[in-house]
């Protein structure tokens, strides 16, 4: 559930549809940031692709582990690797926390 809830808010976030992706956030992610704040973040990205490396479950959390490509208006693409924590609240599945850093693996 926790890989299906990620796929869903990339899919918000695609589609420019960051009220949706915003509600995924969890509780304490919205009152340290706010809406517009969240928005600017996505400024100059076209798409984003994940690609799920593995799932960490425990009893009251789940660690995805992925890899995040944006593709940025102007053509180039930021590859980012790393975890987010997703956790139960109000009987719903949410984000509650993004750990990336720049992929410095190279494959070759």
């Amino acid at each position: 559930q926790a890989v299906g809830q990620l796929q869903l808010y990339v899919r918000y976030l695609n589609a420019r549809d960051f009220v949706r992706a915003y509600r995924l956030r969890s509780v304490a992610f919205q009152e340290q940031r706010s809406f517009t704040r969240f928005v600017t973040q996505f400024n100059g990205i076209a798409s984003t692709d994940i690609v799920v490396l593995a799932v960490a479950p425990t009893a009251d959390q789940t660690t995805v582990f992925l890899l995040l490509s944006s593709v940025f208006e102007d053509g180039t693409t930021r590859v980012l690797r790393g975890t987010y924590t997703m956790g139960f609240e109000n009987g719903r599945t949410r984000i509650f926390g993004t750990q990336l850093v720049f992929n410095t693996t190279e494959s070759g």
